[in-house]
């Protein structure tokens, strides 16, 4: 298998950005139908074959199922403390999409799981029904995945945070594929913040500041820099998908050619905080 195959199968493309206004570092907004259009081509020539979306993420779904989406895997989650039931939830995510499937189905906030244990039960009966293939939930903390595990649910798919700069969930990853869990990585670009000047940041991020300051002094160049970045995740063994997002086809092409150069370096992880790796402990308005 060439270079180029191994890296696209691993790779899957985050939608959030087609629904919603997402990303420190977004200047453009959402996505236009039209280049969403592009994306998934330019996607699906070169053999990327997973999109994440989910319920909560504005108009992605509905924008996804203007397009053909056979050649691709679906992920979607419902929202957080949900309050309809799992199946009316489920199908108007298909409905959007258009499909009548959908390959995982997620808790968006794995917390509801743990505090209304009949969601599991809920989605157990999605998947027996053929509408999911494979059921789990979206993490942000370990603990969490820890006392999933202590009540008796063992998700068949998860979606993790991961990036140079976070490794929380570094110490479970053998565990979880153990279990026959399909992991995916999130965050790779943590919100876009590796994009940013730090002379920008709020106080707030003054240990990151030098750091992410390294990263830009050695890869200037914006496509190389989410190259490296990328490649931190897609090298690990243990992770099976890395979901990243991009707001364009030209964006897709060129973080493309820089994985595929041979200009790829190893990026050495480094530990911060929790409150410095979750974006919803972040101040307002940065």
């Amino acid at each position: 298998m060439k270079l180029e195959d191994s890296t696209s199968s691993k790779l899957a493309i985050g939608s959030v950005q087609f629904g919603l206004d997402y990303g420190i570092s977004n200047q453009e907004g959402k996505t236009s139908p039209a280049e969403v259009g592009q994306i998934l081509k330019r996607a699906s020539e070169n053999g990327i074959s997973l999109i994440d979306t989910a319920y909560a993420y504005g108009e992605s779904e509905m924008v996804l199922g203007q397009n053909d989406l056979s050649s691709f895997q679906l992920v979607s989650k419902f929202p957080a403390c949900p309050t309809h039931p799992l199946r009316n939830l489920l199908e108007a995510s298909l409905d959007r999409l258009e499909v009548e499937s959908i390959y995982g189905y997620m808790a968006h906030r794995a917390e509801d799981l743990i505090e209304k244990p009949s969601l599991w039960e809920e989605l157990r009966e999605l998947k027996s029904d053929g509408r999911v293939y494979k059921i789990g939930c979206s993490l942000y903390r370990p603990e969490t995945l820890q006392c999933l595990w202590e009540k008796g649910f063992h998700p068949e798919i998860i979606q993790i945070p991961f990036n140079v700069f976070d490794q929380r969930f570094q110490h479970l990853l053998m565990r979880i594929k153990d279990t026959g869990c399909e992991i995916h990585a999130r965050s790779a670009f943590l919100q876009g913040i590796f994009f940013k000047d730090p002379r920008n940041l709020d106080s707030f991020f003054d240990p990151l500041k030098e750091p992410i300051r390294n990263i830009q002094t050695r890869f200037p160049n914006a496509a190389d820099r989410a190259a490296q970045l990328v490649h931190f995740c897609l090298k690990n063994p243990l992770i099976d998908r890395v979901i990243i997002g991009v707001i364009s086809a030209n964006q897709l092409d060129e973080n493309l050619r820089a994985l595929w150069s041979n200009n790829i370096s190893n990026l050495e992880p480094q530990e911060f905080t929790e409150e410095l790796l979750m974006p919803h402990l972040w101040p307002k308005g940065i």
